[in-house]
């Protein structure tokens, strides 16, 4: 079994970190691009799926999405490549993480601030569509913060409408942003289950929490509990059972999505930003890594070189294995 480890030097181009995500199909970690100077991940298959033609597929295909999708609103694909035989992606490095994380570590997003990352998880949306892609696992896990806006991420699920690597019957997303329809079969869904999973994450964005059966609901049921009445028509028609009763496309929702902000009042004058700092003060960093990287730990730097590892070690320790945050 392959393994990788801090410091170790990837494809004579990144310079590896530390495991920072790990799901059922791949492991990503942080990384340093050696050429820029810039923080990145790399996301790599799992090497107990190299002998599975169709995650093989899958994790190419994700590949080949990225690199066709350019938007300021989508993870940016660095390089793709192979180290030690496993195929991997690199992209730029989210230093905020995921709207989940986010919430699980302080609860609910404001209203505005909720309806804000939603519009742009919109944007993603729409250049991908446009581009004949549906995404097919929108989540706020899968919504990054970088630079003080949202990202989407994880293409991994995606196909271009009409083709498919998923067998008929086949039951891929997340459950409690799926819509109904794929559900039942993930192969055949249209733009309208994307739109679905954007109104799922907008509710689980403001409820701190997911609701399972959101197309049954209807706008006065009390799951919606303080919503205001503007966002949860939103919410309720984008969740719609029936995909033709949805918004027609993402552009009609990122719209209905603006008026229903601009009817809100000011988020409270206490209220957390979109990536609340975790350290009161967040030492010196170099220009080149300042806005690509983690928030930085508490903890002293016991490294003082000046190699490339060391100036993202000095702020960003915990990413090569130095001071874990507490």
């Amino acid at each position: 079994m392959t393994s990788f480890a801090p410091g170790q030097c990837i494809d004579g181009r990144f310079e590896l970190g530390t495991l920072i995500g790990e799901g059922s199909t791949a492991k990503v970690y942080a990384a340093l691009h050696t050429e820029t100077g810039l923080a990145c991940t790399l996301k790599f298959l799992e090497a107990r799926h190299l002998q599975s033609p169709a995650q093989l597929a899958r994790f190419r295909g994700e590949a080949k999405v990225l690199a066709r999708l350019k938007h300021p609103n989508i993870l940016h694909c660095v390089h793709t490549g192979e180290a030690n035989g496993i195929p991997y992606i690199a992209t730029d490095f989210a230093e905020g993480g995921s709207l989940a994380d986010r919430v699980a570590r302080y609860g609910a997003l404001t209203p505005r601030l909720a309806l804000a990352a939603t519009m742009d998880a919109c944007a993603a949306v729409i250049a991908a569509h446009q581009k004949g892609i549906l995404h097919r696992d929108i989540k706020p896990g899968n919504m990054l913060i970088t630079n003080g806006r949202i990202v989407l991420a994880d293409f991994g699920l995606a196909q271009a409408e009409g083709h498919s690597l998923t067998m008929t019957g086949t039951t891929l997303g997340s459950l409690g942003f799926m819509a109904p329809e794929q559900l039942q079969d993930a192969k055949r869904v249209s733009p309208q289950a994307d739109i679905y999973s954007l109104g799922a994450s907008l509710f689980a964005l403001l409820q701190g929490g997911i609701a399972q059966n959101l197309c049954a609901c209807d706008p006065w049921d009390p799951i919606y509990g303080e919503i205001a009445p503007e966002v949860v028509s939103v919410i309720a028609r984008a969740t719609r059972r029936r995909p033709d009763q949805r918004h027609a496309n993402a552009t009609e929702l990122g719209m209905e999505l603006g008026r229903a902000r601009d009817t809100l009042g000011p988020d409270p004058i206490d209220a957390l930003p979109l990536h609340p700092q975790i350290a009161p003060e967040a030492p010196a960093v170099p220009t080149d890594v300042r806005n690509r990287s983690v928030t930085p730990s508490s903890g002293s730097d016991r490294r003082d070189d000046d190699s490339l590892t060391g100036i993202l070690t000095r702020p960003f320790g915990w990413l090569f294995g130095k001071n874990d945050p507490k």
